[in-house]
């Protein structure tokens, strides 16, 4: 067995506003309005995190966690364009005091996926001025919250995002929000995506100056989430993001991956249309595309071309975050099938391959070989194929492992504190990564049920890692 972790190791829980915060109809978010749009099941009081924060952070406390990662609601500290509400920043102070006075540290999230009304109103991630709208709300954050946390993410797993401007051939709308018009070509799609991916990044780097004015100390990454695709498919996704040209080039490529759809006879199991010729068809129209490499760190160790990722924007993270989850063995490419099913919401389908996080983890630090990495989400639900408590463990132990052979891993955060609404799905097992259960539908009183998750998170913190499997 590896080494125990070493005492400076930042074991924590995380949750973030959309899910967890109770809804405020004076403040609704892009989501909050996405939700209703496709009829989703809206957050509603979601765990009531707002009010009950005291109560989780003490929770995770009790667990021998050293950081508690939150983020921030966008659309509750700016109401309207330009104007702050103070209360709503005296809140997330007194969250950080809570946090700390619990013995842990805050790790806040400035855009956890969701922002205000009116920053869509005048054109979104798009528009031509976002990364100045963001940098003007970092630096609101930063004047205000900025001296009082050390480690902070600009964006949640920014190559999700781009699946609010692209949609699948076979959807019938994107799986996020803002979403696309009915008559947007795949040209107007990959236009999108060509001034989103720049914007994330100069908005991330106006961010981090922001928050480094107020505090020197202060540590700002992102974390993309990272499939877990076999090492060939995912060598092969890379490879072509950074060989490629100009958005023209761009184009051809989407050209080639998602040509006129496969046509299946009416009534075909969704199984069946996954197998033979045209389901290999299938997944490698639904793999391919460069929302699948991991462009964000291309970017930052400066391998993108500069049309996507800004040359003043390169390097600019003080550490390398990650979420990781799934993974698919290079010997078993076919399972990337049940891959596709996380990507619908079907969490409990998900392939699990713990081996595959220590390999990501190598590959992260020869790409920043000084530079120190952070897991920031890793959680599982139950699947049938190992339980979450399971799961856990043999996930710390490929990271005691990466440590072990001299990787600069510093801390893990298991994704969620408690159950949370995950995102429009209807509140279920399968989307339930909760160390404490909440039954959102069921109980009024949100009581928070410690699980045997629970437990073994908390034996693996006492522990500093896995001793035996």
């Amino acid at each position: 067995m590896p080494n125990p972790l070493p005492d400076s190791f930042l074991f924590g829980v995380a949750t973030s506003d959309h899910q967890g915060e109770a809804f405020d109809p004076k403040t609704p978010d892009n989501w909050d309005v996405w939700e209703t749009k496709t009829k989703r099941t809206a957050r509603g009081r979601g765990t009531d995190f707002w009010n009950r924060f005291e109560e989780d952070i003490k929770l995770a406390a009790s667990l021998g966690c050293k950081v508690f990662r939150f983020s921030i609601a966008w659309a509750r500290v700016e109401p309207r364009f330009g104007h702050y509400d103070e209360t709503a920043f005296e809140h997330y102070r007194s969250v950080i005091a809570a946090i700390r006075s619990s013995g842990m540290q805050p790790l806040i999230t400035l855009c956890h996926w969701v922002y205000p009304l009116h920053v869509e109103a005048r054109g979104g991630l798009v528009a031509p001025n976002f990364p100045e709208t963001f940098a003007v709300y970092a630096r609101a954050v930063a004047q205000r919250l900025g001296s009082e946390c050390t480690f902070w993410l600009s964006f949640n797993e920014p190559n999700v995002m781009l699946q609010g401007y692209f949609k699948p051939w076979n959807a019938s709308e994107t799986s996020l929000p803002p979403g696309l018009g009915t008559d947007d070509s795949i040209g107007r799609q990959v236009a999108l995506i060509g001034r989103l991916l720049p914007n994330l990044f100069r908005a991330h780097t106006l961010a981090r100056a922001e928050l480094q004015k107020v505090n020197q100390s202060a540590r700002v990454s992102a974390n993309p989430l990272l499939t877990g695709l076999p090492s060939y498919v995912q060598w092969l996704l890379d490879w072509r993001v950074t060989h490629t040209r100009d958005l023209d080039h761009l184009k051809q490529i989407q050209k080639l991956i998602t040509p006129t759809p496969v046509r299946y006879p009416k009534g075909t199991p969704k199984k069946r249309r996954l197998r033979g010729w045209r389901g290999f068809i299938t997944i490698l129209r639904l793999v391919l595309t460069g929302a699948n490499s991991n462009w964000w760190h291309l970017g930052m160790a400066g391998k993108l071309p500069e049309f996507l990722c800004p040359k003043e924007c390169v390097g600019q993270h003080d550490f390398v975050g990650l979420d990781h989850y799934w993974g698919v063995s290079d010997w078993q490419p076919w399972k990337i099938v049940d891959l596709l099913e996380a990507g619908t919401g079907r969490f409990d389908r998900a392939p699990v391959n713990p081996a595959i996080l220590s390999r990501t983890l190598g590959k992260l630090s020869k790409m920043f070989p000084d530079q120190d990495i952070f897991i920031i989400e890793n959680g599982s639900v139950r699947n049938g194929r190992l339980e979450p408590a399971e799961y856990i463990r043999r996930h710390v132990l490929e990271v005691q492992k990466a440590v072990s052979a001299g990787v600069r891993v510093i801390g893990y955060i298991c994704w969620s504190i408690t159950s949370n609404r995950e995102w429009g799905l209807k509140f279920a097992p399968s989307n339930d990564f909760g160390l404490y259960f909440v039954d959102l539908d069921g109980d009024p009183k949100l009581t928070r049920q410690r699980t045997s998750t629970a437990e073994g998170y908390q034996q693996i913190i006492h522990s500093r890692g896995v001793d035996k499997l």
